[in-house]
């Protein structure tokens, strides 16, 4: 009886340690929140909505403002 309680704990013992093993290698692999980048915010000189600037349009004549979509960059431009 001794036996098969010291097998049974031997198997859970390397179970968790796996487990743990492979916790370990998921979290390292995850990239952390330092690595993620961060985009600058614009607002829609219009309307005011705030959105990155990569998905902005820019104003006539590079006037450094900066518009959600092409209706509101036109109507400043008339």
């Amino acid at each position: 009886m001794g036996r098969i309680f010291f097998w049974v704990f031997i198997g859970i013992a390397l179970y968790l340690a796996i487990r743990w093993w492979m916790i370990k290698q998921r979290l390292r692999d995850r990239p952390s929140a330092r690595e993620v980048r961060t985009e600058t915010m614009v607002s829609c000189e219009r309307c005011g909505l705030r959105l990155p600037q990569s998905d902005a349009l820019v104003g006539p004549a590079d006037s450094g403002r900066w518009y959600c979509c092409e209706e509101h960059r036109s109507s400043r431009a008339e």
